[in-house]
C-alpha cells in the first residue's frame, strides 16, 4: 500500500471517529451537571392528627432536608408515610400548578418510588387529602326497632361516629362495623378506602359488657402489669385489685390522646362505677375517643418539704474540727452547693419534670447538678462527698452512712425508697405529709 493511500485511510478513520469523541465528551460533561430535586406535599390537612411524612432517601439513608442536589441522573428513593389520608400521587411541579383531573402522577400514583432518576431541576409534590366517607347507618336495635340515623357525608377520617343509647333490654352499644364484614366494631371513622368520599354502610354492634385495658400507671403501660376491667350494663364496673409497694390505689385516671386530664375517678359502691365530679367513668369512656385508662396511685409517704444543703468537716490547725459550707464554681464565681428548699412528692406523670418514683436515685435527685464539679470550702480547700447524709426532723437526726450501712450498696445506688424507708423507721412515722426535713450532705 502506498504512503499516500495510507494517509487517506487514516484521515477517513479520524473523520469517522471524531463525532463519537465529541459526543462522548458531551455526554461526560452532561453527567457532571448539578441538578436539584425538591419535594413538598399539599392538600386538605386534618385538624385532629398530623400530616403525612415525606422524605428523600439516598442509598437507603433518609435525608433530613426535602431538597437535594447532585449530579444529573443521581438515583434516589421517594418515601410517603401517612395514615388517614387519601394519596393521589407524586406530581411534577408545585401544588398550584397541578390539576388532579388532568395531570397524571408519576410511577402510576405509587406512594413510595424506588430508583427515581433526577434528570433535571424539578419539584415533586405529594398530593394527598384527608380521607372522607359518606356513611349510611342501617340495622336494628335488639328489640327489632330500625335504626333511624341520617346519612352523613364528608365524614373525615378519625371523626367520632354517631353513638346510640343502650336499649331497655340491657344491651350495651359497642360500636359500628361495616355491613357484611367481620371487622371489629369501632366508634371512630377509620375504614379502609379506595377513593375519596368512600361509600360506607354501617350496622350497630350490641353486647352485654365492654372490656377495658387498664395501665399500671400513666407511665407504665407494660403488658405484664396491665389488667382488664369489664363494664356490664347490669352490674357496672369491676373493682381494680392490683397493689403497689409504697403506694395506695386512689382510683382510675385517663389519658386522652396521650395526655393527662387530671381527672381521678373513685369507685362508688352505690353506682358500681368510678366517679369524678359526679361524672361516671363509663359515660366518659363512651363519649371520648383515643382514651387510655390508667391506675392512679398516691404515695404512702405523702408530700413533704426538704431543706437541703452541703457542708464540710475538716481538722483546723488552730480550732480543731471545723464546719464549712461548700461551693462550686459557676461562671467564675463560687455558688453554694444545695442550700435549697423543695416540696417533694412521689408521683407518676407523663411530664418528666414531675415524674418522681421510689426507685429514682436519691443522690441524683438532690446532687446531680454538682456531679463531676470541683467542690471547695469558703477557704479554698478541695473536698469530696464522704458518703454521709444527716436528715433532721423535730430535733432528731438520722445519720445515714451510705458506704458502711450496707457494703453492697454504693452511694450512687441508694434509691429514694431506700432512704424513705429508713426515715419512716427512724422517726417512727408512716406519712411525711406536711412535715419538714433538713438534709445535709457531708463532705470532707
Amino acid at each position: 500500500m502506498s504512503k499516500q493511500l495510507t494517509r487517506i485511510l487514516s484521515f477517513c478513520a479520524l473523520a469517522v471517529l471524531f463525532p463519537f469523541v465529541v459526543v462522548g465528551s458531551a455526554l461526560t460533561f452532561t453527567q457532571a451537571v448539578e441538578v436539584t430535586l425538591s419535594i413538598a406535599q399539599a392538600g386538605v390537612t386534618s385538624l385532629s392528627f398530623d400530616e403525612p411524612t415525606i422524605y428523600i432517601a439516598v442509598d437507603g439513608e433518609r435525608q433530613e432536608a426535602n431538597t437535594i442536589s447532585g449530579r444529573k441522573n443521581t438515583v434516589v428513593d421517594l418515601v410517603y408515610e401517612g395514615e388517614g389520608y387519601y394519596f393521589h400521587g407524586w406530581y411534577e411541579g408545585n401544588a398550584d400548578a397541578i390539576d388532579l383531573e388532568k395531570d397524571m402522577p408519576i410511577a402510576g400514583g405509587a406512594e413510595d418510588i424506588d430508583g427515581y432518576v433526577i434528570s433535571k431541576n424539578v419539584t415533586l409534590t405529594a398530593m394527598r387529602d384527608v380521607q372522607t366517607y359518606n356513611i349510611t347507618y342501617t340495622g336494628e336495635y335488639l328489640d327489632g326497632t330500625a335504626i333511624s340515623v341520617p346519612k352523613a357525608e364528608g365524614v373525615e377520617y378519625g371523626s367520632s361516629l354517631v353513638k346510640l343509647a343502650s336499649n331497655k333490654s340491657g344491651a350495651l352499644f359497642i360500636g359500628w362495623k361495616v355491613k357484611d364484614t367481620e371487622l371489629a366494631p369501632t366508634q371512630t371513622a377509620n375504614f379502609e378506602a379506595t377513593k375519596q368520599a368512600q361509600e360506607v354502610e354501617l350496622v350497630p354492634v350490641w353486647g352485654t359488657d365492654i372490656s377495658y385495658s387498664v395501665q399500671y400507671s400513666v407511665v407504665d403501660a407494660s403488658a405484664e402489669k396491665s389488667t382488664t376491667l369489664t363494664f356490664a350494663y347490669e352490674t357496672g364496673f369491676d373493682k381494680y385489685t392490683k397493689t403497689r409497694d409504697g403506694y395506695t390505689f386512689a382510683g382510675l385516671t385517663i389519658l386522652v390522646n396521650g395526655k393527662e386530664t387530671g381527672e381521678v375517678y373513685v369507685y362508688s359502691d352505690a353506682e358500681k362505677d368510678y366517679i369524678y365530679n359526679g361524672k361516671k367513668l363509663s359515660e366518659k369512656l363512651f363519649e371520648t375517643n383515643d382514651v387510655q385508662v390508667c391506675a392512679y396511685w398516691e404515695s404512702v409517704y405523702g408530700e413533704a418539704t426538704f431543706n437541703f444543703m452541703a457542708k464540710a468537716y475538716y481538722e483546723d490547725p488552730v480550732n480543731g474540727k471545723a464546719e464549712w459550707e461548700v461551693y462550686t464554681a459557676v461562671d467564675g464565681q463560687n455558688v453554694a452547693v444545695c442550700g435549697n428548699s423543695i416540696s417533694m412528692k412521689l408521683q407518676d406523670s407523663t411530664d418528666a419534670s414531675k415524674n418522681l418514683q421510689l426507685t429514682d436515685n436519691f443522690m441524683d435527685y438532690f446532687m446531680s447538678a454538682y456531679a463531676g464539679k470541683e467542690i471547695v470550702t469558703s477557704q479554698g480547700q478541695t473536698v469530696a462527698f464522704s458518703g454521709l447524709v444527716n436528715i433532721l426532723c423535730n430535733g432528731e437526726t438520722l445519720p445515714i452512712d451510705m458506704i458502711n450501712n450496707n457494703e453492697e450498696v454504693a452511694p450512687e445506688d441508694y434509691s429514694i425508697g431506700d432512704v424513705f424507708e429508713m426515715m419512716a423507721d427512724w422517726f417512727e412515722i408512716n406519712s411525711f405529709e406536711g412535715k419538714t426535713f433538713s438534709v445535709y450532705f457531708i463532705y470532707e
